[in-house]
C-alpha cells in the first residue's frame, strides 16, 4: 500500500480513537522484517534482546511495550525469565482518577505480539503475532508520544534556541532536520514550560550571552556533522 494511502488516514497529529481506526479493516504484517531480524539471532544475553529490539522497531516504524514480565531472581544477569511485548496501539492503559473525560486515544485494539521466554541458556520466541490494524510507517507512528520524546542532550541543545525566543517553526524544522522526529506544536509548547520551569529552578540561570553562546556552539557542531556525511 503506498504512502499517499497512510497519509490520507492522518487527519490530525493526535486523533481520537475513531479517527485512529479505519472503517474498513486494515492490515500490514511485518511477519518477513520480524522472521529476518528476530528468529536467526542467537539471544543469549538481554542486551542483545534490547538490541533486536530496537532493530525492529527502527526496521518496521512499530513500537512495542511490556505488558507482562517475570524477573529471573536466580540469575540476576539475565534479567528476566520472561517478557510479553505488545503493540503500543494496541496497550490500553488504565484511566488516571475517576470523572475524567478522555479526550482522545492513540489506541486501536491492535493485537500485534511477541513473547521472549529464556530456555536452554538463551532466549527464545515461543509465539508471535505480527499484524497489525493500523499503517506502520513513520508519519503514522507520530500517533504514539514515544516517537516523539526527545532524549536529554537533544534537550540541552534545544534550551538555548527555546530560551533566546527562537520561532517555533524554526524549532520544529531543527529537530526534524537534527533528530529525524516530528513534534507537533503541541509538543513544542511543553518544551518551552519544561525548559521555564528549568530556568526558574536554577537561581544562576543562563543568562542571554549563555544561550547566543550555546546555540552558536551547536550550530556549528550540526554544520560539521553535515559535511561529514
Amino acid at each position: 500500500m503506498s504512502t499517499k494511502v497512510f497519509s490520507n488516514l492522518m487527519v490530525d497529529p493526535l486523533p481520537s480513537t475513531s479517527q485512529t481506526q479505519p472503517s474498513k479493516p486494515f492490515s500490514v504484517n511485518i511477519r518477513d522484517s520480524f522472521e529476518k531480524i528476530m528468529r536467526p539471532r542467537h539471544l543469549t544475553s538481554w542486551n542483545q534482546v534490547e538490541e533486536a529490539i530496537d532493530l525492529l522497531q527502527k526496521m518496521t516504524y512499530t513500537h512495542y511495550v511490556v505488558r507482562e514480565s517475570k524477573l529471573n531472581k536466580e540469575e540476576p544477569g539475565l534479567h528476566y525469565h520472561y517478557v510479553v511485548y505488545v503493540c503500543t496501539f494496541g496497550h490500553k492503559r488504565k484511566p488516571e482518577g475517576t470523572g475524567q473525560r478522555v479526550k482522545g486515544s492513540k489506541f486501536t485494539g491492535c493485537k500485534s505480539m511477541f513473547r521472549i521466554r529464556y530456555e536452554h541458556n538463551r532466549y527464545i520466541i515461543p509465539a508471535s503475532k505480527t499484524v497489525h490494524n493500523h499503517p506502520c510507517d513513520r508519519e503514522y507512528l507520530t500517533n504514539d508520544p514515544w516517537s516523539r520524546k526527545l532524549r536529554q542532550d537533544q534537550l540541552q541543545v534545544l534550551t538555548p534556541m527555546i530560551t533566546v525566543g527562537s520561532e517555533p517553526n524554526e524549532i520544529i524544522k531543527y529537530v526534524d532536520e537534527t533528530f529525524n522526529k516530528t513534534i507537533t506544536f503541541n509538543d513544542y509548547k511543553n518544551l518551552r514550560h519544561k525548559v521555564a520551569k528549568s530556568c526558574r529552578i536554577q537561581k544562576d540561570g543562563l543568562t542571554k550571552v549563555d544561550c547566543l553562546t550555546a546555540l552558536w556552539m551547536s550550530r556549528c557542531q550540526s554544520n560539521f556533522q553535515s559535511m561529514l556525511y
